[in-house]
């Protein structure tokens, strides 16, 4: 007998959904900024010039970002620390949220 897997979708404060006992929640703007440690700006900013991709909204309008949208945001802080971004660089193949098919290695 195989077990089922249950969906249960809590649709509260955040948004958690539970597959086979594994947690996955949407973070609101403010959280994912928290979290990445930055500004809400800079995660508009970020949105805007193609660097995350654009997150899915909920019927009242607000962004849901996934949780590996952190470690994107975290990722491109140190590329900025590092001297690899600057302020005006709208994004390498590297760091657009677009996937890559077109390059080959």
């Amino acid at each position: 007998m195989t077990a089922k897997k249950h969906l249960t979708l809590y649709l509260g404060k955040g948004f958690i959904l539970y597959v086979a006992g594994k947690v996955m929640e949407s973070l609101t703007i403010g959280q994912l900024a928290k979290k990445a440690e930055v500004n809400i700006e800079t995660i508009r900013y970020y949105e805007r010039r193609g660097l995350i991709p654009k997150p899915s909204r909920r019927e009242s309008g607000y962004r849901q970002y996934k949780q590996d949208t952190v470690t994107r945001i975290q990722f491109i802080k140190r590329v900025k620390e590092l001297g690899i971004l600057s302020q005006g660089d709208t994004g390498t193949p590297l760091l657009t949220a677009r996937p890559c098919h077109h390059l080959w290695w």
